[in-house]
């Protein structure tokens, strides 16, 4: 049955989804507080942006090491963050414009996007996030640094970019999480519309995972396996091969969709092509029997008998109780007229379904 791919460490992604959660309510606090200019809500803001970006750096960081190895990556990272601190770093020295808040603004954000959309199926997302909670915890430190207020009138924008991409990347990580809820949902439900062998309805659930999937930028490696393998259950072939092809793109070494994938050419009469898939089946894992045993059923059916007799004797090297390998081992002996052993694979198989009866 095909089964549904986890996150690698929920705990983390779980705790990264309440900070982000934690900043859509933070950001609508501080700026009430600074409306209404509470007292002591320096102190507030510095608090609460300083903590939510340490949260978001800690959480994020060993996520970000295998993308920022890409050196031009981590250039552009580093830069952008860099220009979108610069602005106020430089007001608090007296030295800063309107015009080059406004220039250096655009150039950390165009950085910064330029590096999120790259890494979109990754944790492109949340380096806005940080960005921007980096830009707001600068900004409440100004305070601190240089009470005065600043002479360029840039203050109310440059609070508003911070705000605006910590709270738009928070909203989109919440969205996104969700999203993810919401394809494992629906993958569990073809889960189990298989398991009842329904292939139509387990083909839709697993349809319409991959299409909440590719609305939250990832694609469901496990959705189209298994609406490939639902689709092969119910004879849609053609069907069966194009979603089993998505498959392997994304996840090639699944040697169940190699074998899938086989089992659907062989009913189209592509005799050749299923024989590829059971090869490289094998090449993920040479100790799966049923590959084996369907490439020696390729075999057949192309006339190499010897070479499928000498898979079905792989098949059952590996695994000495594969009922069905006994079984296709006598046929193809009996058809070399080699009957006496024929016979000897008809009763080992026998053996094994009088066994599976007696066991039940």
């Amino acid at each position: 049955m095909p089964a549904q791919s986890r996150p690698p460490d929920p705990w983390s992604a779980s705790l990264r989804d309440v900070s982000a959660i934690a900043t859509l309510l933070a950001l609508p606090a501080a700026a009430a507080t600074g409306a209404a200019d509470v007292p002591g809500r320096e102190w507030g803001q510095l608090f609460a942006f300083g903590l939510l970006l340490g949260i978001a750096v800690g959480l994020t960081a060993p996520d970000l090491r295998e993308p920022l190895r890409n050196r031009p990556t981590l250039v552009a990272f580093l830069a952008g963050l860099a220009l979108l601190v610069a602005a106020p770093i430089l007001g608090y020295g007296g030295v800063a414009s309107a015009a080059g808040d406004g220039i250096l603004l655009v150039a950390g954000t165009a950085l910064l996007a330029g590096v999120a959309w790259r890494l979109r199926r990754g944790v492109g997302p949340f380096l806005p996030w940080i960005g921007g909670l980096l830009l707001l915890t600068a900004l409440a430190v100004s305070p601190f640094v240089d009470p005065q207020p600043r002479p360029t009138g840039s203050e109310g924008a440059l609070w508003g970019l911070g705000g605006g991409l910590a709270f738009g990347a928070a909203a989109f990580v919440v969205l996104r999480r969700w999203l993810r809820s919401t394809t494992d949902a629906r993958l569990a439900r073809g889960d189990a519309a298989y398991a009842r062998r329904e292939f139509e309805k387990a083909a839709a659930a697993y349809d319409s995972a991959v299409a909440v999937g590719h609305r939250a930028g990832f694609d469901i490696s496990a959705g189209w396996y298994g609406k490939g393998a639902a689709l092969v259950a119910a004879g849609r072939f053609d069907e069966a091969v194009t979603a089993l092809d998505r498959a392997l793109a994304l996840s090639p070494g699944n040697e169940v969709a190699w074998i899938n994938k086989g089992t659907a050419l062989a009913r189209l009469g592509r005799m050749s092509d299923a024989l590829k898939c059971y090869n490289s089946a094998i090449k993920v894992n040479p100790q799966y029997e049923v590959a084996w045993n369907n490439k020696a059923n390729a075999l057949v059916r192309l006339g190499k008998l010897d070479l499928a007799l000498a898979c079905y004797e792989r098949a059952l090297e590996i695994d000495p109780g594969y009922r069905t390998a006994w079984v296709n081992k006598g046929f193809v002996l009996a058809k070399l007229g080699r009957f006496e052993e024929a016979a000897a694979c008809a009763d080992a198989a026998l053996r094994l379904t009088t066994g599976a009866a007696v066991s039940a």
